[in-house]
């Protein structure tokens, strides 16, 4: 019989101390720090935007116009119950966002740098989870390093972290990435904490953005094709995310979501045109030089996503990495993940925006992982330095495109350059702009190009009463009138009605003013108390001139009511024989 060659195994030594040996090698240099240098380097990057200011594009919305609505813990409560913007018929359902919201104003109020700086923290506990996440599905330690810190200064997605509210992606990516990695851990030891854990990180993920209802399928395939573990072993996993989008499923169409333009049907009618921005992103991923805060599908060139498209498939067939589990897994992170976000009506948000990059550009990460760019053969020292190429310019790219986000002013006049063709853009930098001149010259350039936004008729129906020409205001605020029910469009067309003698008309404007400023008083949305109380006051003043005291009289019947101030004066002159 032939002899075994195999070295017979060594007992313990039982008399060695524990500790570190000596005879093997310690961790690199970059392994010891990793965590330090995942910390270090996107707080370097991103230091500088606690100091910023609002942009006005949401983030004042969130956190100034609903600084009332934010002030009672207790409405965290009441955000599972109403959509994002408005708390009926919205199309976006964001209860987590809106608690978030809710919770850090009991600590910075309206200041914005507060939540700047949670968005630098909710960014480095991304790049931190998705270091983990990438070792635990065996992607070697200086790969994952090398991988997450291009994800934690990739100039694509600064937006995300410099804007406020992009820490809603953040907050997907953690929920996610925290859930992964429990599903991960729970295949190879399952536990009932670590089962409770992934379903309450997916509910959480579900409750943060719809496009968490992707995350089930992703870590599915994950599964299949990466682990390849026995059905049994899942089936409870795969049970619990049922039971998850199950819960935020009703609870969704409890708070009136899902009506109208959020029908599947009208979703995906809104997508299909969007779809070439799969290869616009691509584009801004390999190639990040044609930046936008502002960016429209129009807009953007296909040029760098054909080349990045070209480039990524050529890679793929060199390295002979197409048929590896996460190359087939990353390429369908990507496209799954992106899809989503295209759903959103046009008429809600028609931005390609690039803060919508930050969970699927990790499908373009694993792809690269199996390609020759970080082959084995490679030296670990020589890859990280040749990495750190591609790093530093992302880096500095990043630090100087963030300036962009520093006021409103800066972000608007930024938004127009970048996309010229935008009306919107063009609206709201008006807005900005302090030399009335200059905002109504503005604004005719956006009503030029698009006359059908919301509020632009109104803005220059008021410009137009300013210069006395009230014939063309009339029409403004008419036209406004097809597109909104506002109460202060209504005054301002009975200010005209009135001051050409058209008493009736006027009189009907103001009720029309003052039954939508009681309505948005019991929605507590938009208020404005002094706009009611100024209708209610002319109108009292149109009925005394036609000598209709009763209806006058009906009129401080509702500002009493509505706990609005009746002037003395006014009492006198219906107590006028």
């Amino acid at each position: 019989m032939m002899k075994s060659t195999t070295p017979p195994l060594r007992k313990p030594d039982k008399t060695r101390k524990p500790g570190p040996s000596k005879s093997l090698p310690g961790k690199p240099f970059i392994h010891r720090y990793a965590f330090l240098l995942l910390i270090l380097v996107p707080t370097i990057v991103y230091f500088k935007t606690i100091s910023f200011d609002f942009t006005k594009l949401d983030d004042h919305v969130f956190i100034q116009e609903n600084h009332v609505y934010n002030s009672h813990p207790g409405n965290v409560f009441t955000s599972f119950h109403r959509g994002l913007f408005a708390r009926n018929d919205d199309v976006f359902y964001r209860p987590v966002l809106l608690a978030d919201f809710i919770l850090e104003s009991q600590l910075f109020g309206t200041d914005p740098k507060g939540y700047h700086f949670t968005n630098i923290l909710l960014h480095i506990c991304c790049v931190l989870l998705l270091y983990l996440f990438l070792r635990k599905i065996d992607i070697p330690d200086t790969n994952a390093l090398i991988l997450s810190l291009v994800f934690a200064v990739h100039p694509i997605l600064s937006q995300a972290v410099a804007w406020i509210p992009g820490r809603n992606d953040m907050l997907l990516v953690l929920f996610f990435f925290g859930c992964a990695i429990l599903v991960i851990k729970y295949l190879l030891k399952p536990g009932w904490v670590l089962f409770t854990g992934q379903f309450l990180f997916l509910l959480l993920a579900l409750f943060t953005k719809e496009t968490g209802v992707i995350i089930p399928l992703i870590l599915g395939i994950l599964i299949l094709l990466k682990y390849k573990t026995n059905w049994k072993s899942w089936l409870p996993l795969a049970f619990s995310w049922l039971v998850a989008i199950l819960i935020w499923f009703f609870m969704r169409a409890a708070a009136g979501i899902g009506k109208g333009e959020a029908a599947p049907s009208a979703l995906i009618r809104h997508a299909i045109p969007r779809l070439p921005a799969l290869i616009q992103y691509l584009g801004k991923i390999f190639l990040p030089v044609n930046q936008s805060v502002f960016p429209s599908l129009a807009g953007t060139t296909y040029t760098w996503g054909i080349l990045s498209m070209v480039a990524l498939t050529a890679l793929i067939i060199l390295s002979k990495s197409y048929k590896k589990p996460l190359t087939i897994i990353g390429f369908i992170w990507y496209i799954l993940f992106l899809i989503p976000v295209f759903m959103v009506p046009s008429d809600k948000n028609d931005q390609i925006f690039e803060h919508r990059l930050y969970l699927p550009i990790v499908g373009i990460l694993l792809i690269l992982s199996q390609t020759l760019l970080f082959k084995e053969k490679i030296k670990d020292e020589k890859k990280f330095i040749m990495a750190l190429c591609v790093i530093a310019v992302f880096a500095i790219a990043s630090y100087v495109h963030i300036d962009a986000f520093r006021d409103s002013l800066t972000f608007w006049n930024k938004a127009v350059e970048d996309n010229p063709g935008s009306a919107d853009a063009k609206m709201v930098l008006g807005m900005q702009l302090r030399d009335p001149d200059e905002q109504e010259k503005v604004f005719k350039e956006a009503y030029n190009q698009n006359s059908h936004i919301r509020m632009l008729n109104q803005i220059l129906g008021k410009f137009a009463m300013n210069h006395d020409q009230n014939a063309e205001a009339k029409e403004y605020f008419l036209k406004e009138l097809k597109l909104t029910k506002l109460p202060e469009t209504y005054s301002c067309l009975a200010h005209i009605y009135i001051s050409t003698g058209m008493l009736d008309s006027g009189a009907f404007c103001l009720q029309k003013s003052i039954d939508l400023s009681i309505r948005d008083k019991g929605l507590k949305d938009d208020f404005n108390p002094d706009l009611l109380q100024e209708a209610c006051h002319n109108l009292v003043l149109v009925y005394l001139n036609q000598n209709q005291k009763d209806k006058a009289l009906g009129v401080i019947s509702q500002m009493r009511k509505n706990d609005l101030t009746v002037p003395q004066d006014m009492l006198d002159l219906i107590a006028k024989p």
